[in-house]
């Protein structure tokens, strides 16, 4: 019989990214983290990490972050179908957000809306794979 590793694998997963995951699984728009690093797609987005908004502290050491991340849109035409879609995916996967901005940039000929996303927990975190 063939030995065994029983040591489990394990993922480090963060946070930005999976929002960026998230967004993806969204028809017609295409997601980065922080910029395209070539041409962007004709409807596309872009997700940020702010920072820590808050934390919690106890017996000298911290329990829990509060991460601020800024999600925005470039989209062509004024139809609001893919805002609400951004918006939908949002409600669902963040632990709240709010519609601070919203502008035309002439540079580009697109509408720019700008979310600012809270998530609560780790920034990173492993999880064990399992399958095989």
């Amino acid at each position: 019989m063939a030995p065994t590793n029983d040591t489990p694998t394990t993922v480090t997963k963060d946070a930005a990214d999976l929002l960026v995951a998230k967004l993806n699984e969204l028809e017609g728009l295409a997601f980065v983290r922080d910029a395209w690093e070539n041409k962007a797609p004709d409807d596309y987005g872009v997700v940020e990490l702010d920072g820590q908004a808050a934390s919690l502290w106890a017996d000298n050491r911290m329990l829990e972050q509060v991460f601020q991340l800024k999600v925005h849109l470039y989209v062509t035409g004024t139809g609001d179908e893919k805002v609400a879609l951004v918006q939908a995916k949002l409600a669902a996967v963040t632990d709240g957000y709010s519609l601070p901005a919203h502008e035309f940039a002439f540079d580009i000929g697109k509408n720019h809306w700008t979310w600012q996303c809270t998530i609560i927990g780790p920034l990173q975190w492993d999880e064990v794979v399992t399958g095989g």
